[in-house]
């Protein structure tokens, strides 16, 4: 196998693991939508920001590992 090769797998092996962090993350995170908004005080339409935040600490985190 030349480099380019073992790149490419590098990197798609990368893209899958964010993809599964992120669904899992959804997964995780948005059932408890209801009681994050009655115990934080949070509006329902802004539910998304929390997903979105361990969404992108998911990938965060996955990229960190990924270096090390």
């Amino acid at each position: 196998m030349d480099s380019n090769t073992l790149n490419a797998k590098s990197v798609l092996r990368l893209a899958l693991l964010i993809n599964m962090l992120s669904v899992g993350t959804l997964m995780m995170v948005m059932p408890l939508g209801p009681d994050l908004v009655r115990d934080i005080g949070l509006q329902g339409e802004h539910i998304g920001y929390i997903s979105g935040g361990a969404t992108f600490g998911s990938a965060i985190i996955g990229f960190f590992l990924r270096l090390s």
